[in-house]
């Protein structure tokens, strides 16, 4: 989260009930980034698709950029999610692993990329600090599993393969996600990707 109160949620929920209307205010704020874009997300109209006061969306967040950020930390812990369930169960072949990490890392970004456009924007907007402290966390996931196997692969540095791996992975998706999204759904997209990276861990 930024430092910045202005950029963090109010308050955190507690019990169950708002907790489901904080959920019902994120889905709603989604929605309206992916459907209507930033300008068209004002807090009133998030408010009203969730079906909730805006008094109530203003007890969590301050305003729409808080809710927008709010939105990029969920992508962010998804995609750490699944690198790190990946990186779990990723000890086959090279390539089969690296299929395995694409095909998450494309999974994560390949539902609504009107958002994901979105969300990119607005959180290298607010600020880029934040936007490289979420690749770090990724970076992370990545750097440990290629140290795990980095005596069958064939890079000297963990830290500096993690960090051109996902910068390549992630550059090359959004590009997709921001020029072309119907290349997240195409074969040959990912096994392009997957040959690209497999040859420059392979020994």
């Amino acid at each position: 989260m930024s430092g910045d109160p202005q950029l963090t949620p109010r308050k955190q929920p507690r019990q169950r009930r708002s907790q489901a209307t904080v959920e019902l205010i994120l889905r709603a704020g989604a929605s309206v980034l992916a459907g209507e874009g930033y300008a068209g997300a004002t807090t009133n109209r998030i408010a009203e698709v969730a079906g909730v006061s805006v008094g109530s969306l203003y007890q969590y967040f301050p305003n729409k950029d808080a809710l927008v950020l709010a939105l990029a930390d969920a992508h962010v812990a998804e995609m750490r999610a699944l690198l790190a369930a990946t990186a779990a169960a990723a000890d086959g072949p090279v390539e089969e692993v690296v299929r395995t990490f694409v095909r998450a890392m494309i999974a994560a970004h390949v539902h609504e990329p009107a958002l994901h456009r979105a969300l990119v924007q607005q959180t290298l907007q607010l600020g880029f600090e934040r936007f490289a402290a979420d690749q770090v966390q990724i970076r992370a996931v990545v750097e440990a599993w290629i140290q795990s196997r980095q005596p069958t692969l064939g890079v000297a540095d963990p830290k500096m393969a993690a960090f051109l791996l996902v910068a390549t992975v992630e550059g090359t998706i959004h590009t997709a996600v921001f020029e072309d999204p119907s290349l997240l759904s195409d074969p040959a997209f990912e096994a392009e990707l997957v040959r690209m990276v497999a040859r420059y861990l392979s020994p």
